[in-house]
């Protein structure tokens, strides 16, 4: 016999099946839906849009998932500071899943009339196999191609972020969790920030960040990634053609202080990392500057103190380096081939043969965890163990 409680269980958990549902869109469009909430994506004229399939996801509990064709999806409706979904960007709230044919296929184009796609206070969102291009924020907002509100989190998987524009966070800003994995953020343009600015905990996982541009609020720029604490960048198998950068604001009055981001960097090879402490009125720095802690890694350029975990090839010009310094190359040229499609979702950099970081990351097993080199690099192909797995992001030779 079933017990008040499991029959209580297995009712709501049969309330939540019901309540999720898939949308299928077959008109590239830009019409609203017709009755939000109705469960039937549906326009005035009987087509399931992105934007119609997008507000009945958000009028509807549950876990809803949007299936996306090949298309380029324009927004065309004004209306920059709607949010619900009607006019200007893609608000999305609640739990949803966006699922595209690949980013090559399916595109989101906001064509400069507004951001491209907000996440909203709350929202837990996934986005997969498409393109966020064309979104530009007014003035006063973050995140040109996607923005992440309070409390939000963001995943993308095999999502191509480009050609966006924002005062800060170019391609991707805002306060929510973000987490990218096989995707690449190119040709976004901010103040800060021009690919990702982000306050809170990030992981970027087997992505390339490349050409994007931060022309600079007084210090800052980072124009690929910017970052500011109490927060945790995690990079892995990641390659990143220009700066990462952290900043940290000291004042006078502490409340009104910023602390810095904390990056840690696996198997990544990165251009250029920064860290940046402004001192406004009259203070010390002290606690809080943000760090950058390594392991088999790639840093070309450095105006940072790094803390090193062990076999990286470091750039010494304005560096320090600290922890442990066993196996760390120091030298001026890692000898890495161009930004390339060398196999895998991303484009990635190879070190020629003669390069020290060839057979210059951790001798322990790969994936053996501790300090080890990742098990696979950014293209997903098995690192294998010679006199030591590859330092930076792809295992060339």
């Amino acid at each position: 016999m079933r017990t008040p409680a499991l029959a209580c269980a297995m009712v709501l958990l049969a309330a939540s099946a019901v309540a999720a549902a898939t949308f299928h869109v077959d008109d590239t469009g830009d019409a609203v839906d017709l009755t939000p909430g109705d469960g039937i994506c549906a326009t005035a004229g009987a087509a399931c849009t992105l934007r119609a399939a997008v507000q009945e996801a958000n009028a509807l509990a549950g876990e809803d998932r949007i299936r996306v064709p090949a298309g380029t999806y324009a927004l065309t409706i004004a209306g920059a500071f709607e949010n619900a979904g009607a006019a200007g960007d893609l608000d999305l709230a609640g739990r949803l899943r966006i699922v595209g044919q690949g980013p090559e296929a399916t595109i989101v184009d906001a064509g400069g009339l507004d951001r491209a796609i907000d996440v909203g206070p709350g929202a837990r969102v996934t986005l997969v196999r498409l393109a966020v291009r064309g979104g530009k924020a007014s003035n006063t907002e973050t995140g040109g191609g996607i923005h992440t509100g309070t409390s939000s989190r963001l995943v993308l998987k095999r999502v191509l972020v480009e050609s966006n524009e924002a005062l800060v966070g170019g391609g991707i800003g805002g306060v929510g969790r973000v987490k990218i994995t096989a995707s690449t953020v190119r040709d976004n343009f901010a103040e800060a920030g021009g690919g990702l600015l982000t306050t809170t905990d990030a992981t970027i996982r087997t992505s390339t960040f490349d050409g994007n541009v931060a022309n600079g609020i007084g210090e800052l720029f980072g124009h690929d990634i910017a970052a500011e604490g109490p927060a945790t960048v995690t990079i892995v198998n990641s390659t990143i053609t220009g700066q990462i950068q952290t900043s940290s604001t000291c004042r006078s009055e502490p409340a009104q202080s910023t602390v810095g981001a904390d990056f840690v960097l696996s198997n990544v090879t990165v251009n250029d990392v920064s860290n940046i402490v402004r001192t406004l009125d009259s203070c010390t720095p002290g606690e809080g500057e943000g760090t950058f802690t390594l392991r088999n890694s790639i840093v070309q350029q450095c105006n940072a103190t790094l803390i090193s975990e062990g076999y990286n090839f470091v750039q010494p010009e304005g560096c320090g380096i600290l922890g442990d310094l066993t196996g760390v190359v120091v030298g001026d040229d890692p000898l890495l081939g161009s930004l390339l499609d060398n196999g895998g979702p991303t484009r990635t950099r190879l070190p020629v043969a003669v390069s020290q970081a060839v057979d210059g990351g951790n001798p322990a097993t790969p994936g053996s965890g501790g300090f080890a080199c990742e098990p696979f690099d950014q293209r997903g192909v098995a690192r294998f163990l010679g006199a030591g797995c590859d330092m930076g992001a792809v295992e060339g030779h």
